[in-house]
């Protein structure tokens, strides 16, 4: 996806999902060499706004494809958000030897917001935008491109999530009816 053809393709993919482009940080935008881009979007109806890395595909990551991380949230949280996601991303950049998937988990000693619960990120498939979001195949076939949707937990969830799995934490904010688009909800365990 390196080539401008590709790179509109992942553009348009990212507007047919979530919503209208409203702001892009370019890489090197705010003065830092930090090796990708952000894209903002917001989707009004619900009032999501998603942050998502675009440059990190051709980065030394390991994984098991080339991948971008995400970050959905209230519209109000947006800044939280755009935090998140540059921190995992520089974070992984710092620290390419360590293997990324679904399902994996950061946590942090404290909240990543003060006043909330939510001190670790659960990294997964988007909760929110389904029907082919998630992962964007090669014109020739294969997978060109996973998008890892980075979700703010407790670390109450991250413990969860430690000893049953990711899936066990989703059936648990599917019966609570949970907000986890919200940084600022209780936590279900």
């Amino acid at each position: 996806m390196t080539d401008t053809g590709a790179h509109d393709r992942y553009l348009d993919h990212l507007k047919r999902h979530l919503g209208e482009l409203v702001e892009t940080w370019p890489e090197g935008s705010d003065g830092e060499d930090r090796g990708f881009g952000l894209h903002e979007f917001h989707l009004a109806d619900p009032g999501f706004t998603t942050v998502i890395t675009d440059g990190l595909r051709t980065a030394p990551i390991k994984a098991l494809a080339p991948l971008e991380l995400a970050c959905t949230l209230r519209g109000d949280q947006r800044h939280i958000a755009r935090y998140l996601v540059g921190s995992m991303a520089r974070m992984m950049l710092r620290n390419p030897d360590t293997f990324v998937q679904y399902g994996f988990v950061f946590e942090n000693s404290e909240p990543f917001v003060e006043g909330t619960g939510m001190q670790a990120l659960l990294g997964a498939p988007s909760m929110f935008f389904r029907n082919g979001f998630d992962l964007i195949e090669k014109d020739s076939g294969g997978l060109e491109l996973q998008i890892i949707t980075l979700l703010p937990i407790s670390a109450g969830e991250a413990a969860h999530v430690g000893n049953a799995d990711e899936d066990a934490l989703f059936e648990l904010f599917w019966e609570h009816k949970t907000p986890v688009w919200d940084v600022t909800r209780a936590s279900v365990v």
